[in-house]
């Protein structure tokens, strides 16, 4: 904007020093003119001929130059007013309330002479004001105004002063030491669990909530009517978190290892929980260690000679307990049944495995050294590998396809 109001000043100028240096000098009874406004109170009118003004005293009357600087003069107003104007609404479509102008009625006079009028700030009046503004009553103070601001609402917008930036408003602090704690999702879940006693979601929301408030989980009354294995991994788990919390609220400096033990142990405990599985399985030559062994090429084998080898298996999710001598042990049972393509079992074998351990296994796999009997016939076989947790009471198997093929 003041850049627009220079720019106008300056052709402004340049308009009457042009208009001044051309424009011979009229005699004194020369007539105002015409294209001067009429309706301003400012500019005197060109008085109609034969009237009593028409007589006026020559040497009373304005000369061409000082009529051009008048209408100059009042073009320069009219124009500052629009700009003022347009700049108020564009400070209203932002939503900035400003002070609109006001002449001093002492000094109003001064405008007529060409001086700029003695502008005095005046809040406008207040209109409604929508949800969240702070309205201020016309004819307020700007000290009034800015004890009006600093009691505002955060995001309210403030009154400026001639049109300046909105003043910085403080946010008013809230005092939440009686606030009633909001129960309604402890209500929610707890109301679902009692609905659903034996769905598992449900019960594991309640009992997360019940280990936010910090206390004993699981319960042993809420997880009652679940089934025996939902209730075992529903357990584990909450064991499982309620002591990785107490031991980091001990000591948060511990090392990772022992950080995440309890977290380690209850995800040996869910594995414990999942089916038994055999995930490898496979007849070997050689096996020195879990993963360490060498498979035969091709598991075909010469009929009418006794064959021996290896059956590796690699077992996943198996179960192991402490003993009366504080050892982790293992039992497992492998069967072994080799069936013709028709389905006649030809050949067996049995095997029961008990491993001791300091601490628990991770990893376990089973070796089973075999020996095939000669009289065996030409043709496709199916060695069937099943093996029985004893202690959780689970089963897994597996097949190894075998070949008897002539020398």
């Amino acid at each position: 904007m003041t850049f627009q109001r220079r720019f106008l000043a300056s052709i402004i100028t340049f308009s009457i020093a042009t208009g001044c240096g051309t424009a011979p000098v009229a005699p004194p009874q020369a007539s105002v003119p015409e294209k001067l406004r009429t309706d301003d109170p400012e500019t005197v009118a060109p008085a109609p001929a034969g009237s009593a003004a028409a007589s006026v005293d020559p040497a009373k009357q304005d000369t061409a130059s000082e009529a051009i600087a008048r209408q100059t003069s009042a073009h320069a107003r009219a124009i500052n007013e629009l700009l003022n104007a347009k700049q108020n609404d564009d400070r209203e479509l932002r939503g900035v309330k400003v002070f609109e102008p006001t002449p001093d009625p002492a000094t109003a006079d001064q405008g007529n002479a060409g001086q700029p009028a003695n502008l005095q700030p005046r809040i406008p009046p207040a209109p409604v004001a929508a949800s969240g503004d702070a309205v201020i009553p016309s004819g307020t103070t700007v000290a009034s105004a800015a004890a009006a601001n600093a009691g505002a609402s955060v995001g309210t917008p403030t009154v400026g002063i001639n049109g300046g930036e909105p003043a910085t408003v403080r946010p008013v602090p809230v005092d939440t030491s009686q606030a009633p704690a909001d129960d309604s999702l402890e209500k929610f879940v707890a109301k679902r669990a009692r609905e659903y006693p034996r769905d598992l979601a449900g019960q594991l929301d309640y009992q997360l909530v019940l280990f936010l408030k910090d206390e004993q989980v699981p319960r042993a009354a809420d997880v009652a009517n679940l089934a025996t294995e939902d209730r075992e991994v529903l357990t584990a788990m909450m064991d499982g978190l309620s002591n990785f919390r107490n031991a980091i609220r001990t000591d948060n400096n511990l090392l990772m290892n022992r950080k995440i033990r309890p977290l380690v142990e209850m995800s040996d405990r869910l594995r414990s929980r999942a089916d038994l599985s055999i995930p490898t399985a496979t007849l070997c030559r050689e096996v020195k260690a879990f993963g360490v062994y060498t498979p035969f090429e091709s598991a075909r084998f010469t009929a009418g000679v006794k064959s021996a080898a290896i059956v590796y298996c690699e077992v996943e999710n198996f179960s192991s307990q402490l003993n009366e001598k504080n050892m982790w042990q293992t039992k497992l049972t492998q069967d072994l049944v080799m069936y013709t393509e028709s389905g006649l079992a030809v050949w067996k074998a049995t095997e029961k495995l008990s491993d001791l351990c300091r601490n628990r296994r991770r990893d376990f796999y089973t070796i089973q050294v075999i020996e095939l009997p000669a009289n065996l016939n030409l043709g496709r076989y199916v060695l069937k590998v099943s093996i029985v947790d004893e202690q959780a009471s689970r089963v897994a198997e597996t097949s190894i396809p075998i070949a008897i093929v002539a020398k």
